[in-house]
Formats: C-alpha cells, sequence, structure tokens
C-alpha cells in the first residue's frame, strides 16, 4: 500500500482540511438529535401530583389490575428547515441547518422531535420516572425539573 503525501498543491491534505467541517457538522447532528433514555429521580418516592404539578395532566392513564398504574405525557417540538436544491448539500446540527458552501434550499420540510414521560405509580408513590425519544423533546422535561 502507497500513502501519498500530499504537498502545498491541495491534494488529499487539503481534501482533507475541506472535508473535515462537514464531518464534524455531521458527528455533531448525531449526537444532538440521537434518541435519549433518561429517569427523572427526583421524582421517585413523590406522590403522582408531583409529577402533574410539574408537567400537567398526563395525556394517558393505563390502568392494570394487580399491577402498577402507569401515566404518561409526550412532548413535540416542531421546527422547519429548506431542503437542499441537490445532492447531500445539508446537515442538520441540532436546530440548525447547516448548508455546503454555495448551496440554499427550496422547498421548505417540516421535522418534529417527540419525547414519551412514562410515570409509574406503586400505592400512591411514584415507582419510577423515565423519559425516552429525541434529545431536543425530552430536554421540555428535563428542564421542568429545575427549580
Amino acid at each position: 500500500m502507497t500513502i501519498k503525501a500530499a504537498g502545498r498543491d491541495g491534494g488529499e491534505d487539503s481534501k482533507m482540511k475541506k472535508a473535515f467541517p462537514i464531518f464534524a457538522a455531521l458527528l455533531l447532528a448525531s449526537c444532538a438529535s440521537a434518541p435519549r433514555t433518561a429517569e427523572l429521580p427526583q421524582l421517585r418516592g413523590q406522590p403522582l401530583s408531583a409529577a402533574v404539578g410539574h408537567f400537567g395532566s398526563p395525556q394517558q392513564t393505563i390502568r392494570q389490575h394487580g399491577m402498577n398504574d402507569v401515566y404518561v405525557w409526550t412532548h413535540d417540538v416542531a421546527w422547519q428547515s429548506n431542503l437542499p436544491e441537490q445532492g447531500p448539500s445539508v446537515s442538520v446540527v441540532g436546530k440548525n441547518v447547516v448548508y455546503r458552501p454555495g448551496m440554499r434550499g427550496r422547498d421548505v420540510q417540516t421535522y418534529t422531535w417527540e419525547c414519551r414521560l412514562v410515570v409509574s405509580v406503586d400505592k400512591g408513590s411514584i415507582a419510577s420516572a423515565v423519559y425516552s425519544g429525541d434529545a431536543p423533546a425530552c430536554d421540555y422535561f428535563r428542564g421542568k425539573m429545575k427549580p
């Protein structure tokens, strides 16, 4: 195998320097919108009214004979982006759309991030509170827990 070292002539080294920002943006985009699952331990042992105080009434209640009651809250975040005019010329970093130099979008596309909070209640106390979904939407639940 032969490895060519590129000099100042704009060879392989120059291409790598140009490709690195695109690679970094794609890497950050995958982290920013990666599915997230986490627990809200500060709710454990509290009455259900503590969760209702933070998040409002649950959207769904599941009562199972002989098992814990389950309460579900959902949160959606919708955002819009321009679609690229051609080819792989766009990446998403968090809520920011990054275009390749010289490219701009033309069609608007709406995206939705979703997150669900599932609270299990045993004998009047919260046994567990776990949220899962897209990180930007799940930030809503974490933010509501801050004083």
